[in-house]
């Protein structure tokens, strides 16, 4: 589940919205954040990583282009 999108970010400009269920990172299941996070950060910045999301009931793609991840400090 998506709680917290950046606003401005990359996941926010590619149309991810909190609230999303993220079902498949690049074509592969995904049943936790731990996965979806050990996914993305198997790309580089400015990769770009198709998502499939349940929103309202309805399996939506999403690609997002990668931008820098986040650290504590930002």
């Amino acid at each position: 589940l998506v709680a917290k999108v950046e606003p401005n970010g990359p996941a926010a400009l590619s149309g991810l919205a909190a609230g999303d269920v993220i079902e498949k990172v690049d074509g592969k299941e995904v049943l936790t954040s731990k996965e979806v996070q050990k996914q993305i950060r198997s790309h580089k910045v400015d990769d770009t990583v198709d998502f499939l999301v349940l929103r309202n009931g309805a399996i939506t793609p999403i690609t997002v282009k990668l931008g820098d991840y986040p650290t504590k400090d930002k």
